[in-house]
């Protein structure tokens, strides 16, 4: 497989500097709004019709996104105590004392644990449907946030395959052998015959996984918090009349034409616990997200995503999709930066583009099929059951 470029530890720790934080400024309902240079607030009536505008926009985008399939280079940052990690040893110790002391000594070292994905996906909106490849190779190198100090571990690769349909999300292993005994995988035994086994699960499981899982569905790449973008800012067009969120929601209006909306969401029901939300969107490009933030009520930045597009075939799509991600304490969790390369737009897709064959199954191969409870064998390139 490609590797993408090393990165250096001291990359890799500039990459997990803090990005500012900042809080959420509401502007004075007195303040004259006459000056072009700066933002212009949008209030009732007028940011009603600016964000519905925008969500047209999208919409229109939306629409003309038939089918969609790219190459997708994915580098990620993952958060995670030494003590999850296989084969960890310290390898370089940084020269960095005043750091060290500040870190303090602790029992579980917390670690930034760097790897690669090369994936591919085909979508298509009619069907619903979509098949992702997924190979990954983690970098022998991880480190520690606190310190710099490097460590070393074993490396270790995913190979997966999914195919995702409304009837079912089907997942295969192509490395793997399994031994079938009742119609339920296990590892293979001697006693047992040694297959590659695809399962079929019910098409929820996919919900569980997508977002940072090893199937690659490209629909996240248009969603905030789980809502599709177009579905978002439609609602917010609604709310922006709302009396009653006068003073957790404002729209502004850059003098380039982009939108920005900010919304205080109260994420615990005696309201102490609050996030804000602000998500900016990019006039150029029919109001797609370029930047969605998400800030805690003492200054933490808990979730940053960027986009940049591009134009196939009169459609934009990402080009660019990087997520960051902490939590409430400020502990970084996940970085992950997806590149689209080899994008393809409304192409036509084989007849059997999504049939489970299309996973790469041959002769002997084998389907578990955990939803009708059935197995299958793969013979003459077709699923038999037995």
């Amino acid at each position: 497989m490609d590797r993408c470029p090393t990165f250096s530890v001291a990359i890799l720790i500039a990459a997990m500097s803090v990005m500012p934080f900042g809080r959420a400024v509401f502007a004075d309902e007195t303040k004259e709004e006459s000056i072009e240079s700066e933002d212009v607030q949008l209030r009732n009536e007028a940011a009603r019709k600016a964000l519905f505008d925008a969500y047209n926009q999208q919409q229109a985008n939306f629409e003309r996104l038939k089918t969609w399939q790219a190459k997708v280079d994915v580098f990620v940052l993952s958060g995670i105590n030494r003590s999850h990690l296989r084969g960890v040893r310290l390898k370089q110790k940084a020269d960095n004392d005043k750091q060290r002391k500040a870190a303090g000594e602790s029992n579980d070292v917390r670690l930034i644990a760097p790897y690669e994905v090369k994936a591919t996906f085909v979508w298509d909106k009619t069907s619903g449907s979509f098949l992702s490849t997924f190979e990954s190779t983690t970098d022998s190198t991880c480190f520690d946030e606190a310190t710099g100090d490097e460590y070393e571990r074993e490396t270790f690769g995913q190979n997966v395959r999914v195919l995702a349909k409304r009837d079912g999300l089907f997942t295969f292993h192509p490395d793997e052998l399994r031994g079938e005994i009742g119609g339920f995988e296990r590892p293979a035994s001697e006693q047992s015959k040694s297959t590659r086994v695809v399962t079929r699960e019910p098409p929820e499981h996919l919900t569980q996984i997508r977002n940072y899982s090893y199937a690659f569905d490209p629909t996240v790449m248009f969603e905030v918090g789980g809502w599709r973008i177009d579905t978002l800012i439609e609602g917010y067009s609604d709310d922006a009349v709302k009396p009653a969120l006068k003073n957790i929601m404002n729209v502004k209006k850059s003098p380039n034409g982009d939108i920005t909306v900010t919304r205080i969401y109260r994420t615990t029901n005696d309201g102490k616990v609050t996030t804000t939300n602000v998500i900016e969107f990019d006039s150029r490009f029919s109001f797609l997200p370029k930047r969605a933030t998400m800030t805690s009520n003492e200054r933490i930045l808990l979730q940053q995503i960027d986009w940049q597009y591009e134009t196939v075939n009169g459609v934009l799509v990402p080009k660019t999709y990087v997520i960051q991600k902490r939590d409430f304490n400020g502990v970084f969790s996940l970085s992950r930066t997806c590149s689209f390369v080899d994008q393809k737009v409304n192409a036509t897709l084989p007849a059997d583009q999504f049939d489970v064959i299309s996973l790469g199954l041959q002769d002997g191969d084998r389907i578990i099929d955990r939803i009708d409870e059935r197995s299958f064998e793969i013979k003459n390139g077709k699923p038999v059951p037995f």
